[in-house]
């Protein structure tokens, strides 16, 4: 058998009093493939988390998709925050990803 490609994916959470940041990403033969990260709210008393949204970044563009509601910018700020922390992580370089990812 011949490995053709290494793929690993690295799982982490963070908390915050703000949100609860559920993080995902994935590394192809060592290069940054993909960046996923779901947002909850902390559970209030007696309840459950609460589903926000998420924030995926690609290897060149940063796309995400929240439920409308106030101070939504602290939790893209840090979500943001962390990709940039792994893109440091890894040594990518989104300049060297523009090849076919460009839209159309």
């Amino acid at each position: 058998m011949e490995i053709t490609r290494t793929t690993v994916t690295r799982n982490a959470q963070h908390t915050t009093p703000a949100g609860i940041f559920s993080i995902d990403y994935s590394t192809t033969d060592e290069r940054l493939d993909h960046i996923g990260i779901d947002v909850f709210r902390p559970a209030q008393e007696g309840g459950e988390e609460s589903f926000v949204g998420t924030v995926n970044y690609d290897g060149q563009f940063i796309s995400c998709r929240f439920q409308m509601e106030e101070d939504l910018s602290h939790l893209f700020e840090t979500a943001v925050g962390f990709i940039a922390e792994i893109i440091e992580s890894t040594g990518h370089n989104p300049e060297e990803t523009s090849d076919n990812k460009t839209q159309r």
